[in-house]
């Protein structure tokens, strides 16, 4: 097995699942070919996490941006009120 089979089946056997019963789900489970489309790596889930950052920053400012405007707009609408 490799070392994320063996991983796999760990965590399996944690979860309370028999020897014989983790070690076959193991196999099956990793050496199929579907696995790799199904399965998702680290790799996968940094790029996606970097994605998901970058998405965030991006309404993070367009949200501040619009607070600014907004708030300059009610100061310019105050403005002859008060003087």
């Amino acid at each position: 097995m490799t070392q994320v089979a063996i991983d796999f089946y760990n965590v399996l056997l944690k979860a309370g699942i028999e020897d014989d019963v983790a070690k076959r789900v193991a196999n099956e489970v990793m050496f199929k070919p579907e696995a790799k489309d199904i399965l998702a790596t680290k790799t996968d889930l940094q790029s996606g996490l970097a994605e998901t950052k970058i998405s965030l920053i991006k309404w993070m400012v367009g949200l501040m941006l619009a607070n600014v405007l907004g708030m300059a707009g009610i100061v310019a609408a105050l403005v002859p009120v008060v003087s």
